[in-house]
């Protein structure tokens, strides 16, 4: 679950666009690893399991993140497309 984004911060590297991968999902995910699983194995007693496999994932969902931050800037816009004609057809909803 953790490492499954890493495949798109490949096409990330290649393009330098960050297009391909969504905020949200990194920012949840590594708040899942870091602060929900690894605050519930360290509460009582040290479950090493829990710990060590989402302190990976942290460390995963860290990267990513770090990985989001460098190539945001460098991102190319979407320039805007209102002004542009479509090849686009809307079909008509009254029936």
């Amino acid at each position: 679950m953790y490492d499954s984004p890493l495949f798109n911060v490949r096409d990330v590297i290649k393009t330098r666009s960050v297009k391909y991968i969504s905020f949200t999902l990194l920012v949840a995910n590594f708040l899942n690893g870091f602060a929900c699983w690894i605050s519930y194995a360290l509460i009582e007693k040290v479950d090493y399991f829990i710990l060590i496999s989402n302190g990976l994932g942290a460390i995963f969902g860290a990267f990513q993140l770090i990985i989001y931050a460098i190539y945001y800037r460098i991102t190319p816009k979407d320039e805007d497309l209102s002004d542009k004609t479509t090849n686009e057809v809307q079909l008509c909803t009254n029936v």
